[in-house]
């Protein structure tokens, strides 16, 4: 567990009270306040089923290993000097502690008694409280005194107020996914270990702290390490040479939103990719010199400050500060840089370079290399004024002390280095013969990547317009996961979570092997990151904004002329399959067979034959509720790499379990998969080709079960027996906002309401609404049921096993 480090606003007597804290260690001492400062509560349904899904995945590997959500920072405010008043203000974590406190009113909601309840309150009082919010707290009160979390989501003054919006759809959204679990014991469990179980390392800070300057250095550090920061470093230090190189095929892979392409052309500028064909072209096929760092599209500092001489070295002599004319901080995509002089020792590229964003107008770059067991390196701050960037030398520190152990300071933010670790700058002399910093590259955005395509081709992306569905971190852990597969190993013991990057990974850094057993293994790991990360961006769909919409598209990538160039392709099956799979299976359990088959098929199968082997590993994984063998998701997904079969036709379990009368706890995906099948059957039927409505429709996030027959109808009208409204056939999957338009109105003003949308809503609705609904029955809904029931056997029984 990874904390922040002691501001240096903190008084220096008294120290941070930092302890590991679980939700029952809350509750006898703990009322909590969110101050004014803080920004409202903005979490959606991305980040939230994220939080809801890691701790239920850690839930079901096991019930006795805590879940960490990371670090809260409290300050105790008392009044008239007594602990009896005391109350805990939240200055960082408050978006995830108030999520806590949504899911233990959400267990309230669902009828289910657990010891959650407790923490909702601090004696008759809020646990949590808003400063001068008061709608937040009276919408709290509202929400603990039994009113429904769906009546109060659709009350249109919570809809547009932005401290409450948020809150509202959050508490809809817990409460829905709890409702598909279904299982009263299980969500007795569940609440049990997210009361025991789930803990953050609580940081509580000194009396007399300047809160507004810690407040301010919170927001604008973004300077603590990530677990694969930490990972980087510790398999970079198995490998005896090229580290610099594999450092690069790293940060190459490492940045998501980009292509890797578009990222390689960054970082291996020698390298020409030539035309794409479907093998991973490798980084390694040329080795780079260190003459060939300063990429061809970058700018030297030199080139920057206009120098007649733009061959020779730059060096900053005498030159603390410097400026760079009409240039702006946002075009700076990276730096590369060399240290050099006599303090250095030789004239070599840094080892670790990173850019630091405090805000729109500062970037801090910290160059540092390890040579000789000692640490040096240099900070600059680039602030932007007016149309320039000013640029200056921060500080250059060194290691006081010669050891071996220096290196694993590398990684570290320096600025956080004591005396007894460093030099300071006032200690270093200026110059080549000082500082250090013999040259740095600016690598900025390329105009003609970014202005030329999309002049001539209206679909044709900048790179750095799509966003990945999976983190980093996430790559690295289906990376290992396919490095297990093929050389054999058992599947990661852990569950597949983020946080738990390092414990992943602790076998693979671990130092038992001999050095040049374990370096050929980094080795490979390196290469199959590339691979993995090369297949990802050809095959998986990335989050891609236009005309202001954002979308899940499956991108073409275009090189000509040395230019690349990215293209939206066309809705298809196989876009609409991953998106359906985006919102409604953890990535890493489909992806890791699915990259694995195209690593070893790829274009040698056609995009039928790929369409069918991701529809039968979603099949397989689907039914899993269904399977009596005690298998995990986890270790399905596993066995899945080996494409076996499934052994034997789940249709009919699926039938009863869809003919149940659930209402609000069917699971979420029947729905999801359901308007896949729909969609791909009506995509080419002529009804459809030309409906603009139907080429709007895209997969978004449906958390909301809409009753197409009101369960409290307008006019109280009862044609519909209780049973009935929980129908299958009177049932459909909305997000929130929809399902509040609908509201309780009779099914013929739903209809008008639905056509008079921009696209449908639901494809199940549109079936629903092509038909009659004047008269609308449970023979009605019988009959719908049974329809939707027959396309989902049907799809289900044709799948062509793999």
């Amino acid at each position: 567990m990874f904390q922040r480090k002691k501001s240096r606003f903190m008084g220096q007597r008294e120290k941070v009270i930092t302890s590991i804290k679980s939700i029952s260690d809350l509750i006898e001492e703990y009322p909590f306040c969110v101050p004014s400062y803080q920004r409202p509560y903005v979490w959606g349904n991305e980040q939230i089923y994220k939080l809801l899904n890691d701790i239920y995945a850690a839930f079901e590997h096991d019930k006795s290993e805590a879940y960490f959500i990371g670090t809260v920072i409290l300050y105790k405010r008392t009044h008239s000097g007594s602990d009896e008043t005391a109350v805990y203000e939240l200055l960082d974590g408050q978006q995830r502690f108030t999520t806590l406190w949504l899911i233990a009113v959400a267990f309230s909601k669902t009828g289910c008694n657990t010891d959650l309840n407790r923490f909702l309150r601090y004696h008759q009082n809020l646990r949590i409280r808003f400063s001068i919010r008061n709608q937040v707290e009276d919408y709290f009160h509202r929400l603990l005194n039994e009113y429904p979390a769906s009546d109060i989501a659709s009350d249109e003054t919570v809809s547009k107020d932005e401290y409450l919006c948020c809150i509202a759809r959050a508490v809809t959204s817990i409460t829905g996914w709890l409702n598909e679990i279904n299982d009263e014991s299980k969500l007795q469990d569940l609440g049990r270990y997210i009361y025991s179980q789930v803990k953050f390392v609580m940081n509580i800070v000194p009396k007399g702290t300047d809160l507004n300057k810690l407040f301010t250095t919170i927001n604008n550090a973004g300077l603590q390490l990530e677990q694969s920061d930490i990972l980087k470093s510790l398999l970079l230090k198995r490998l005896p040479s090229d580290k610099l190189h594999y450092s690069k095929i790293w940060e190459c892979c490492e940045q998501m939103n980009a292509s890797i392409e578009w990222n390689a052309d960054r970082l291996f500028p020698a390298y020409d990719f030539g035309t794409l064909t479907d093998q991973a072209p490798s980084p390694l096929a040329s080795r780079e010199t260190s003459s060939d760092l300063q990429n061809k599209e970058g700018m030297t500092l030199c080139q920057i400050l206009h120098s007649d001489n733009m061959e020779r070295t730059v060096t900053l002599t005498d030159m603390k500060s410097f400026c760079l004319q009409d240039f702006k901080l946002s075009d700076i995509v990276s730096v590369s840089g060399e240290l050099g002089g006599a303090w250095i020792g030789t004239n070599i590229p840094s080892e670790v370079c990173q850019i630091y964003t405090e805000s729109e107008k500062i970037k801090y770059i910290q160059f540092k290399i390890y040579s000789d067991n000692y640490h040096k390196g240099v900070q600059l701050r680039l602030s932007q004024i007016g149309n320039n960037i000013e640029g200056e030398i921060e500080w250059a520190k060194g290691s006081k002390k010669r050891s071996s152990k220096n290196d694993q300071l590398l990684h570290k933010d320096w600025n956080h280095l004591t005396e007894e670790e460093s030099s300071k700058l006032e200690d270093v002399t200026p110059g080549r013969e000082g500082y250090g910093l013999h040259a740095f590259t600016i690598h900025p955005y390329i105009p003609h990547l970014t202005t030329e395509f999309r002049e001539t081709d209206p679909t044709a992306l900048p790179s750095l317009a799509c966003r990945s569905i999976i983190s980093f971190p996430s790559l690295l852990i289906l990376t290992y996961r396919l490095f297990r597969f093929r050389n054999k190993q058992e599947d990661i013991e852990k569950s597949l979570q983020e946080n738990s990057l390092l414990e992943i990974f602790k076998e693979l850094v671990a130092s038992e092997e001999p050095e040049k057993e374990k370096a050929e293994e980094v080795e490979k790991f390196f290469k199959l990151l590339w691979t993995v990360r090369w297949h990802f961006d050809k095959y998986i769909v990335k989050w891609v904004e236009t005309e202001g919409i954002n979308e899940l598209s499956l991108i073409e990538t275009n090189i000509s002329d040395g230019n690349l160039s990215y293209t939206k392709r066309e809705k298809s099956c196989m876009s609409m399959l991953q998106s359906m799979l985006y919102f409604t299976t953890n990535p890493l359990l489909w992806l890791t067979p699915f990259i694995g088959y195209t690593i070893d098929k790829g274009d040698k199968d056609t995009r039928e034959r790929q369409l069918s082997l991701l529809e039968f590993i979603d099949n397989t994984l689907s039914v899993r509720q269904f399977m009596e063998n005690g298998l995990s998701l986890q270790a399905l997904s596993w066995k899945l790499l080996e494409a076996s079969s499934i052994e034997h036709d789940f249709s009919n379990d699926i039938k009863t379990y869809l003919e149940s009368q659930l209402g609000v706890h069917f699971r979420h995906y029947w729905f999801q998969k359901l308007e896949y099948i729909l969609w791909k059957e009506m995509k080419d039927t002529e009804e459809y080709k030309n409906d603009e409505k139907f080429k709007r429709y895209r997969f978004i996030s449906r958390n909301s079960v809409e009753h197409v027959f009101p369960q409290h109808h307008e006019f109280n009208k009862t044609t519909i027996s209780p049973a009935c409204l929980d129908d299958f056939g009177n049932l459909a999957l909305l997000n929130v906002e929809q399902n509040s338009s609908y509201s309780n109105q009779d099914v013929a003003k739903k209809k008008i309401d639905f056509y008079s949308k921009p696209t449908y809503d639901s494809l199940k609705l549109k079936l629903i609404y092509d038909e009659e609904v004047a008269y609308y029955d449970e023979n009605m809904v019988y009959k719908h049921r049974k329809a939707m029931i027959e396309k989902i056997m049907q799809y289900y029984t044709n799948k062509v096993r793999c």
